[in-house]
């Protein structure tokens, strides 16, 4: 489901509102100082493969929000596997680009300890995760 909220949080950063990234920063509190945060998998131009730590977090949201338009999401099957939260996502996006329509379906497996996000990363396909 895609929460309005954050739609419009992200909209407002998009259309140059730097001060909408406040906004997230209870979320970025709860990131990890090392955490590592890899879409690789994702193959998605004009956005990092991986970053490291709460900045590179927030410049990974810079670049796809420069990069992508019209996005939103939905998750699904949600199932904890120890420090792992796994689950699906449908994203659509369109390229600000080539105006080409992105419609893909993915697997997150987002890795908390003592409360803090240490590790992000995606997956094409969810046995990979």
């Amino acid at each position: 489901m895609v929460r309005p909220d954050l739609v419009e949080i992200f909209d407002r950063y998009a259309s140059g509102d730097e001060g909408a990234i406040e906004q997230f920063r209870p979320l970025i509190d709860r990131l990890d100082p090392d955490v590592v945060w890899d879409s690789t998998e994702l193959g998605v131009p004009d956005v990092a493969d991986v970053v490291h730590g709460p900045a590179g977090v927030i410049d990974f949201f810079r670049r796809w929000l420069s990069a992508w338009s019209d996005f939103a999401w939905e998750t699904s099957n949600f199932e904890v596997r120890g420090d792992d939260v796994i689950y699906d996502v449908h994203i659509t996006a369109r390229s600000r680009k080539t105006k080409l329509p992105l419609d893909q379906y993915v697997t997150h497996r987002m890795t908390i300890r003592n409360g803090k996000l240490v590790a992000w990363r995606l997956f094409v396909d969810r046995r990979d995760a």
